[in-house]
């Protein structure tokens, strides 16, 4: 019983880091990067992933993140079309891609 009690509070340790993890490297490096922007080691301290920066975490606000959306004409690694929320709950695909907005995946 106490090797099962580690091993779920090990899983779940595990699971709960990579999320955040994934959900970091979409937000801070993926979203940027699709929009034209990019974030590498040398300049990741000062981009910003949304305009805003952090006060809207701090000030409850969190709707301002999801504002301003990408439309369905944006392109891929440029900033036609281009928006500037960084978590969305859109649903559905993008209609070039077929896939996953990466703001709902964030």
């Amino acid at each position: 019983k106490n090797a099962e009690s580690r091993l779920n509070h090990h899983l779940s340790g595990l699971f709960g880091v990579s999320s955040l993890a994934w959900t970091g490297h979409l937000v801070h490096v993926a979203i940027p990067e699709s929009r034209g922007v990019h974030v590498r080691w040398d300049n990741f301290l000062e981009v910003l992933p949304h305009p805003e920066g952090l006060e809207p975490f701090f000030t409850g606000q969190w709707n301002l993140y999801a504002q301003n959306p990408d439309s369905s004409s944006h392109l891929f690694g440029t900033s036609q079309g281009a928006g500037t929320a960084i978590l969305t709950l859109l649903g559905g695909f993008h209609p070039q891609t077929q896939s996953l907005w990466l703001t709902d995946m964030a």
